[in-house]
């Protein structure tokens, strides 16, 4: 770099000039062969040969994610930028967080909450007080006027948006996943069928349940301060009488090993399921 009257440039190894001195700084290049300049208070992108790919327009500019891609930041608004320089989103969001694996991003403007695609096409409308991340299975917890239900990542309503919680791991690879409604807790699956009634005042899953068996659907419930287990058509596997904690481990594929409390002395059992 060269500096005159205060100002940098670049001129290369042989002195010629490369770019003349008219910004207030000047950040090393990265890998990509990328700087970013600094000129009257504002931020853009400079290549090796002294273009200008991002003129500088911006408050600030972060660094490439690995889609080729950078959040930039104007009047406190955030937009998108990608390696060529290319405005992908103009700054109008409030947040934008990072892209997931399948290239979708979740958008907040004006309290309302959406997502977004890499070339910035909107893929959920900025419709939602809340999304949270999509799972595995491309599914994603929303809330709209107070009410929690579930979209896939085409926006497709999965689980109508009529429940007062829905357990942010929910769903597991059972797919099922614990809600509440009316302060009762129950089971549903992708379906929205019923797994569980919701009569219940509290409903885990046991802590090793994938470990336990993919397939029974167990579940330890609370009513009336009693607990028991309930398994995924909803047959009571272990009566609601005790008044301590309830833990399952497993056996084998058949058996599992049962650990409850009642009148603050623990019974151990074994649980045969056919």
């Amino acid at each position: 770099g060269v500096i005159a009257g205060g100002k940098w440039g670049i001129i290369d190894l042989m002195g010629t000039e490369i770019t003349p001195p008219v910004y207030d700084e000047i950040f090393p290049f990265n890998q990509q062969g990328l700087a970013w300049v600094q000129k009257n208070e504002n931020m853009g992108i400079i290549n090796l040969i002294g273009t200008e790919i991002t003129p500088p327009a911006y408050d600030e500019i972060e660094a490439f994610n690995q889609k080729g891609l950078a959040l930039v930041k104007k009047d406190g608004k955030l937009g998108l930028i990608d390696a060529k320089g290319k405005q992908i989103s103009p700054p109008v969001y409030d947040e934008i967080e990072s892209f997931n694996q399948q290239g979708l991003a979740i958008v907040k403007k004006e309290s309302k909450w959406g997502v977004i695609d890499t070339t910035h096409k909107i893929i959920i409308p900025l419709l939602y007080d809340e999304i949270e991340s999509f799972n595995q299975q491309g599914l994603s917890i929303v809330k709209r006027d107070s009410k929690w239900g579930v979209i896939d990542t085409t926006h497709k309503i999965i689980i109508p948006l009529l429940y007062d919680e829905i357990e942010s791991e929910s769903f597991n690879q059972q797919g099922l996943a614990i809600v509440k409604k009316d302060s009762k807790w129950g089971v549903i699956d992708t379906t929205h069928k019923i797994i569980i009634p919701l009569l219940y005042d509290q409903i885990e899953f046991p802590l090793l349940y994938d470990q336990i068996s993919k397939q029974l659907g167990l579940a330890i419930v609370e009513k009336d301060g009693k607990r028991g287990v309930v398994d995924k058509v909803g047959e009571r596997i272990i009566p609601i009488i005790y008044d301590g904690s309830i833990e399952l481990s497993t056996i084998s594929e058949n058996l599992i090993r049962v650990t409850a409390q009642m009148n603050e002395k623990w019974s151990n059992f074994v649980l045969y399921i056919p």
